[in-house]
């Protein structure tokens, strides 16, 4: 019984520090590419910088939109980060206690 409980912890832990894994890096992929396309090593397309004719409250419309979106996903990957340290934090105090339990048998 004891090695199965074993065996889920692992396996749970493992999950979370492979998601730990992907979110980092996701979050360097996206600051990598916004250094590269800002520094003009990688090309836009012409159609994704053509504001040629667009009124500037259709500008202000899509830059709000573009806003928006990136606070959005800024705070995805901050609650996720926060509640993986949180559920980290339990795990460890858990594990800590019952060690002390043991300890004291």
């Amino acid at each position: 019984m004891a090695t199965r409980g074993r065996r889920r912890a692992y396996m749970r832990n493992t999950l979370y520090a492979a998601m730990q894994w992907v979110f980092t890096i996701l979050v360097i992929i996206i600051f990598a590419v916004a250094f590269l396309v800002q520094g003009g090593t990688i090309e836009l397309p012409q159609w994704a910088k053509a504001w040629d004719g667009v009124s500037e409250e259709v500008q202000a419309e899509y830059a709000g939109a573009m806003m928006s979106a990136v606070c959005i996903v800024f705070v995805l990957f901050l609650a996720v980060g926060i509640t993986q340290m949180v559920r980290q934090a339990r795990s460890d105090a858990r594990v800590a206690v019952a060690a002390a339990a043991a300890a004291s048998v």
